[in-house]
């Protein structure tokens, strides 16, 4: 299934500097830390310090990754609020570049606003590389709530 639009896209920073990467034999782990904000219709905001991407490859070269993060901003009654994220995929390394990468996230948020919409199983993502980072597009795959 393919939508149209967006509901929400996180522009994340990545400081390769940051990155730790841990080998053994022919398995791996890579830690990223990540800085992101949205500017979205339904939210608005940045991360707290303490976001972070999980990798782990297998010896079959499958990767899996699990993002943690929480956005402080305001919901779309501009009330404060804060977005948790959990964002879970897999890949296979050496996949063509340029190809997104598409995950399964889950949300937690204190929003009245947001909370009833937010906590259903019902988004996807995919991720996109850019010059500085990576941008995630959080889709709704059951459509207009």
């Amino acid at each position: 299934m393919q939508e149209k639009e967006p509901i929400m896209l996180f522009h994340v920073t990545i400081d390769p500097a940051d990155i730790t990467d841990v080998k053994c034999g022919l398995e791996a782990a890579t830690i990223i830390p990540f800085h992101a904000t949205v500017d979205s219709p339904l939210f608005t905001g940045e991360t707290v310090p303490g976001s972070v991407d999980v990798q782990q490859e297998n010896a079959a070269g499958i990767r899996s990754l699990c993002a943690r993060y929480a956005f402080r901003g305001t919901d779309r009654e501009g009330t404060p609020c804060t977005l948790f994220v959990e964002n879970c995929g897999w890949f296979q390394t050496g996949r063509q570049p340029g190809t997104p990468l598409h995950a399964c996230p889950r949300f937690l948020t204190d929003s009245k606003a947001l909370a009833p919409y937010l906590s259903q199983p019902r988004f996807r993502t995919e991720v996109h590389g850019t010059e500085k980072g990576v941008d995630i597009w959080v889709f709704d795959v059951v459509g207009p709530s």
